[in-house]
């Protein structure tokens, strides 16, 4: 394979395996992507294969990745050569970490809007910018790369004769409406989809978590665009340039990547500058489902009820002290803060138990096709001011992987 020896695979994906290799006389190693074998025979494929390659290779940004090479095996599977990455992906970081600081998204951000800038000079969009997509580098410390341009596209006027005909392209939690719609995209596309990988930084899951592509198409053609300081303590004016960077008509959003970046800086640089402090709370999650083709026959009353249940468990909560920390239209997070004698903090988790049957028959009564599953848990919660805005509390992915799958569950430290 040109001088390159194979010694292990890195990883493998739904179009191509990466090895990774060293040349055989200058000891250089290298990352090589092959396309697979039941693959190379489509002529959109392979196009889209080469253009992986073709993209990376004419941006010559750090922020690209490095190409060396490109062939042809002998069964006629095309491959190209690159540099070898060490590190991690995006995705598996916030995993591991939770949320990042607005420091530190800004520090991710800022090397994909320039990489993206010239992207969208050369009239190309990248179409499925996602925190799998983005890799932190080990070495040189600091080092972002923008993967996978193998969606990419290149506007009208330059044509690669590529088509979306075999469906949607894009990654359902990240897409923009336009995508979604079928509609023409350009650079704003891609701005949508920055604006989403921030929110996701800065809360440590995508604005509308974790739904089927359906609903999750749903929400961003239709629902209210979520604020990242309901989970992190940032300034309202990053709030304020998220959403308009997730805004569902293009021309309400940032005209290009640059200026999002300009925008973003500049809210950071209004960070409160409030220390934590650390308490104890409570709090109701409320994960919110359709019956299997439900949206298949949508009608005006199943999406309003869908958009109303959790202002409706909001009515409910909040005189008992709750507040609504987290909307994401089919979810909802409500904490409230034990009070500190313990007499008051057993009557408060008592409380919180008996509404969460109520929360439970609430949502199910919205309409036939809604589905519910709630959870109640009790752990650490860092205030900003009065607000929760961090610790284990607001790490919810993290202990609902330890509660059971039951439509109503207490956690140990509820009942307890």
């Amino acid at each position: 394979m040109g001088g390159w020896i194979v010694e292990d695979i890195v990883s493998a994906g739904g179009f191509g395996t990466v090895y990774r290799a060293r040349h055989e006389v200058l000891g250089r190693t290298a990352a090589i992507k092959v396309l697979h074998a039941d693959l190379s025979g489509s002529r959109e494929v392979r196009q889209r294969f080469e253009l992986e390659a073709r993209a990376a290779n004419m941006l010559g940004h750090p922020a690209a990745l490095d190409i060396y090479d490109f062939g042809e095996l002998e069964d006629a599977r095309p491959y190209f050569v690159m540099e070898l990455l060490e590190g991690t992906d995006l995705l598996a970081y916030l995993d591991a970490h939770g949320r990042m600081s607005v420091p530190e998204t800004l520090e991710v951000l800022g090397p994909l809007c320039e990489v993206l800038a010239l992207a969208h000079a050369r009239s190309l969009v990248h179409r499925d910018i996602k925190a799998s997509n983005v890799f932190l580098c080990r070495e040189p410390k600091g080092r972002v790369v923008l993967l996978d341009f193998g969606v990419a596209k290149l506007l009208e006027g330059v044509g690669t004769g590529l088509t979306t005909s075999h469906g949607l392209v894009g990654t359902p939690s990240f897409m923009s409406p336009e995508q979604i719609l079928g509609a023409p995209v350009d650079a704003r596309t891609d701005v949508y989809a920055l604006g989403v990988l921030t929110f996701h930084m800065l809360a440590g899951q995508p604005p509308y978590g974790e739904a089927s592509a359906a609903t999750m198409h749903h929400l961003h053609l239709h629902a209210g665009r979520p604020r990242p300081s309901t989970r992190a303590p940032v300034a309202p004016e990053v709030d304020a340039v998220v959403v308009r960077a997730m805004a569902r008509e293009p021309e309400h959003r940032f005209p290009s990547a640059p200026a999002l970046l300009e925008a973003f800086r500049a809210a950071a640089s209004r960070l409160p500058q409030a220390l934590p402090t650390r308490a104890r709370g409570l709090a109701i999650h409320v994960d919110l489902a359709l019956a299997q083709g439900a949206l298949e026959s949508s009608d005006d009353a199943l999406l309003g009820a869908i958009e109303g249940v959790i202002p409706a468990l909001a009515q409910l909560l909040e005189p008992h002290g709750f507040t609504l920390e987290l909307e994401t239209g089919m979810m909802g997070l409500f904490v409230l803060l034990l009070p500190l004698d313990p007499a008051g903090d057993l009557a408060a988790r008592q409380e919180a138990a008996g509404l969460a049957h109520k929360v439970l028959e609430r949502a199910r009564a919205a309409h036939p096709t809604i589905r519910a599953r709630v959870a109640v848990h009790v752990d650490e919660v860092l205030l900003v001011g009065h607000r929760p805005r961090g610790g284990e509390l607001l790490r919810v992915q993290a202990w609902l992987a330890r509660l059971g799958t039951d439509d109503l569950v207490l956690s140990d430290a509820v009942t307890g």
